[in-house]
C-alpha cells in the first residue's frame, strides 16, 4: 500500500510540474563500449580508461549514477561506429528515471497498456498521459525493490551517540548551578 502511496504521489508531483503531463517520464540516456575492451563507459572500465586514453562523458556518469539506484531500463544496444573493419564502437541504450520507483512502474505499467520501449536507435522513454495511468492496475506490482531502497533510508538510532546526547544534556543542566532537588 505504501508504494501505491508514493506511486500516486510522485504521479501527481509529475503531472503538476510537467507542461506535457507525462507521468514518470524518463530520459534517454546511452553509454558506449569500444571493440577489444578500450573502454567500456557502461561500467566506467576498460583497458583504455585504467592507462588513462579514454574517459567517458557527462551523460554516461549520470547513466552509471542512474544506475547505481537501480533507475534505468536497458532498451537495446547497437553499432554507433562502423567501419570496414566492422563495428569499432557500440552504444546501450537506457530510459532513466527520477528513481526505482519510476522505473518499476514503467516496467509493470507498459505491458498493461501495450507501450513498447521502442528501439536502441530510438527509445520511448515518455511517461504515461493521465488517462494511460489512470488504466494502470498497481495491486500486483512487486514493490519489494523500493520497499528495501527505502528501509535502507531509515538508519538505527546509535545508542552510544544518544547516551552521549542525554549526557551532554544532563551536565549542560547540572552544571550551570541548576539543581533537580531544589534549593538546599
Amino acid at each position: 500500500v505504501y508504494a501505491q502511496l508514493a506511486a500516486m504521489d510522485q504521479a501527481g508531483k509529475d503531472y503538476a510540474g510537467n507542461p506535457d503531463f507525462q507521468i514518470f517520464k524518463g530520459t534517454k540516456l546511452r553509454c558506449k563500449k569500444a571493440v577489444l575492451g578500450f573502454r567500456n563507459c557502461c561500467k566506467d572500465s576498460g583497458w583504455g580508461a585504467s592507462l588513462g586514453l579514454a574517459h567517458c562523458d557527462e551523460q554516461e556518469k549520470q547513466l552509471i549514477a542512474k544506475q547505481e539506484i537501480k533507475a534505468t531500463h536497458y532498451v537495446g544496444t547497437y553499432c554507433s561506429n562502423d567501419s570496414l573493419f566492422g563495428c569499432l564502437e557500440k552504444s546501450m541504450v537506457y530510459c532513466a528515471f527520477e528513481g526505482s520507483l519510476g522505473r518499476i512502474v514503467q516496467e509493470a505499467g507498459r505491458p498493461q497498456i501495450g507501450k513498447t520501449w521502442g528501439t536502441a536507435k530510438s527509445p520511448d522513454c515518455s511517461g504515461f498521459t493521465v488517462d494511460q495511468f489512470q488504466m494502470l492496475d498497481l495491486t500486483n506490482v512487486d514493490f519489494s525493490e523500493f520497499y528495501n531502497d527505502k528501509l535502507k533510508d531509515f538508519a538505527a538510532p546509535n545508542a552510544d551517540a544518544t547516551a552521549t546526547r542525554i549526557q551532554d544534556s544532563l551536565s549542560t543542566l547540572y552544571g550551570n548551578g541548576s539543581n533537580p532537588n531544589g534549593p538546599q
